[in-house]
């Protein structure tokens, strides 16, 4: 099961999403992004993902970086 949320940026997700792992608002460069955004994804056996985002929305191109309940950090790339 999972969720994901997008904001303007410049807003904060405090309040808006329940994050264990990682800091939701967590800067991340990315040239011309407009809008920034939270996932997190939990399956059955355990698992637990969360990844904070920026994107452009005129691209639909984003960057971010996830980590696991397990200690394994991701980078994202859409």
């Amino acid at each position: 099961m999972g969720q994901y949320l997008n904001i303007a940026s410049g807003q904060s997700f405090g309040g808006l999403v329940k994050a264990k792992l990682i800091d939701p608002d967590q800067a991340i460069d990315y040239p011309n992004s407009d809008t920034h955004g939270f996932a997190s994804f939990a399956s059955s056996d355990g698992t637990l993902l969360e990844c904070p985002y920026v994107m452009t929305q005129s691209t639909g191109h984003g960057l971010g970086n996830c980590k696991d309940n397990r200690g394994n950090q991701y980078r994202l790339a859409f």
